[in-house]
């Protein structure tokens, strides 16, 4: 299976909000506010990231399962 490039870049979006998340979660000052507009854009990008991934992912072993499939059923057949 060739690799698509846009999967790819899903892939590598779900990858940068994950490092934003925990990048935002370990060097937040203490006296932050959870309130501000940059604090739940990142709660709302970052509640993405998970999913994302494993979705894609998931969506990713299921067309690679499909394309084997085929080849051995013309391999044998």
């Amino acid at each position: 299976m060739k690799r698509r490039q846009d999967i790819d870049q899903i892939r590598g979006l779900a990858i940068l909000l994950m490092v934003m998340v925990h990048a935002a979660a370990t060097w937040a000052p203490p006296t932050a506010s959870t309130t501000s507009l940059f604090a739940i854009i990142i709660a709302g990008l970052g509640g993405l990231a998970a999913p994302l991934f494993v979705t894609v992912g998931g969506w990713v072993t299921v067309q690679s399962s499909w394309s084997m499939r085929k080849a051995m059923i013309r391999f044998v057949f």
